[in-house]
């Protein structure tokens, strides 16, 4: 955030904006309030990462947790193999069959969050430390609020919205809430306002707030 407020194009105002998790480390990045943040413009993301992210209603969301852990999963996979990849060393090692690339990388650690999301089924310290909805009011900035109706983080999305209006740091902040509802979000979206089966029409493709 500092670095990009020093840049030479830079009039030292720096906004945030993008979706789901990008969403989720905008607010994160608003509690360690930057000198420079400006304004943030999350959409579709949550106010609590253990109830209405990682857990619901006490459920475990488990298509969630573990699509979102095996993506993250194949990436360290990769930079672990990565690691490995020097054909000019393999030159170096023989049998040919010992060749590092062949060597499979450890599966240690690969998703250690993905255990400490079941160790903590409850709201403890764990889940406070990184819950937003518990520290509003070391939000000090704007914050144009994108939500979706349907969408997973739905809840979160309008909460985020309600309580800062009441609870931000700053006047400013409180003031500079705004609110767009769209139809669909992580549920899917099109031109024509459909989302599923069903056609919701242009008059409902946006709300405001």
């Amino acid at each position: 955030m500092e670095w990009a407020a020093t840049l030479p194009y830079s009039n030292g105002k720096v906004g945030m904006f993008g979706g789901s998790y990008v969403g989720a480390t905008q607010f994160l990045a608003a509690l360690a309030k930057p000198p420079h943040l400006a304004g943030i413009c999350p959409t579709v993301t949550a106010s609590n990462y253990h109830d209405g992210w990682t857990y619901q209603g006490g459920a475990f969301e488990q298509w969630f947790n573990e699509s979102w852990s095996t993506g993250l999963a194949e990436n360290t996979m990769r930079r672990r193999l990565e690691k490995n990849a020097d054909a000019l060393g393999g030159t170096k090692v023989l049998p040919l069959i010992s060749y590092p690339v062949l060597e499979p990388p450890s599966g240690d650690g690969i998703a250690p969050y993905f255990k400490d999301w079941l160790a903590h089924p409850n709201f403890d310290e764990y889940w406070k430390q990184w819950s937003i909805e518990d520290h509003y009011a070391q939000i000090e900035v704007p914050v144009l609020n994108i939500a979706a109706w349907y969408d997973i983080f739905l809840g979160g999305s309008l909460k985020n919205y309600v309580r800062l209006k009441t609870d931000g740091g700053t006047e400013a902040a409180r003031k500079g809430q705004r609110l767009v509802v769209t139809v669909g979000g992580h549920a899917g979206q099109s031109s024509t306002g459909k989302v599923g089966g069903v056609e919701f029409g242009s008059k409902l493709q946006l709300g405001h707030g």
